[in-house]
């Protein structure tokens, strides 16, 4: 059992909502027990760089913005990106993390509701979710797997 991914599951769990201000205070929870807040920060490492960015991009984000992320449009995008020095490629990655976490919370939420049990592990959730599909859209399948959205398959026939 991997207590870390248990832990998140439960957090997730027990939100009665989920939107951007509950998944910042979850990715917040992940980099303190992770420790990019802590001493691993100081560590140059490729993965705690990465979420110190996304971490920023939070951060950068109005009460709004966090309340309401259907609002956030191209220009708040671009806004984002500038106020952080990152790119809008940054912000659209957050966002889209966010997406793929609301779909694992409705996921969970349901599960819960229903008093089934609550994946303990990653392979545990794949499984869980490959049989059970309550409160999941084939979009939020998608979601959940990016290699097969539809941009990216566009994207791969306009190369040919």
């Amino acid at each position: 059992m991997d207590k870390g991914f248990k832990e998140l599951m439960e957090r997730l769990a027990s939100y009665d909502k989920f939107g951007l201000k509950e998944y910042k205070e979850t990715f917040m929870w992940l980099s303190e027990k992770s420790g990019v807040n802590g001493w691993k920060s100081h560590i140059p490492g490729e993965e705690v760089q990465e979420m110190k960015k996304y971490v920023s991009i939070l951060n950068a984000m109005t009460p709004l913005q966090l309340a309401k992320p259907h609002t956030i449009k191209a220009p708040d995008r671009v806004k984002l990106a500038t106020d952080t020095q990152l790119t809008v490629e940054y912000v659209n990655k957050v966002l889209r993390m966010f997406d793929q976490q609301l779909v694992i919370y409705k996921w969970v939420h349901m599960r819960k509701e229903g008093n089934k049990p609550i994946p303990t592990t990653m392979n545990e959730m794949r499984d869980m979710m490959s049989r059970d599909h309550s409160g999941i859209t084939v979009k939020d399948m998608m979601k959940l797997n990016p290699q097969q959205s539809k941009y990216k398959n566009n994207r791969a026939k306009v190369r040919m």
